[in-house]
């Protein structure tokens, strides 16, 4: 996963893009029912916490996205982005490390993460 940004903006807070690159012969889902799979979190202490949203469910519909698999490997991408007014996590953040967290499964139903990190100064 590669991260573009954050850039700010004062009336919408920070904008980080993120896209991911298909590079396996497994098969993951990302499924966003009700508040999605895109998450920010932040670190203290050497910790990770995930930042509470102000709304519990999205407006938008659900959404189901396969990657990966026999023959796709590298070949394709899911792109996206967190505007952080628009995804409920208010306009400001204070300094410090934090990361967009994307959650993924398995055929199986595991849960799989992937993870990238920036800084706000």
């Amino acid at each position: 996963m590669t991260l573009q940004g954050p850039k700010w903006n004062v009336f919408t807070g920070y904008h980080i893009g993120w896209t991911v690159t298909v590079d396996s012969e497994e098969v993951y889902t990302f499924v966003s029912e009700g508040a999605g799979f895109e998450f920010l979190e932040r670190c203290v202490d050497g910790q990770w916490y995930r930042l509470k949203s102000s709304q519990k469910y999205f407006p938008l519909g659900s959404m189901e996205c396969e990657m990966g698999g026999e023959g796709s490997a590298g070949s394709g991408s899911l792109s996206g982005s967190i505007v952080q007014k628009y995804a409920y996590y208010g306009t400001r953040l204070e300094a410090g490390t934090y990361r967009v967290a994307l959650e993924m499964h398995a055929k199986d139903g595991t849960a799989h993460y992937l993870a990238a990190e920036f800084e706000i100064e």
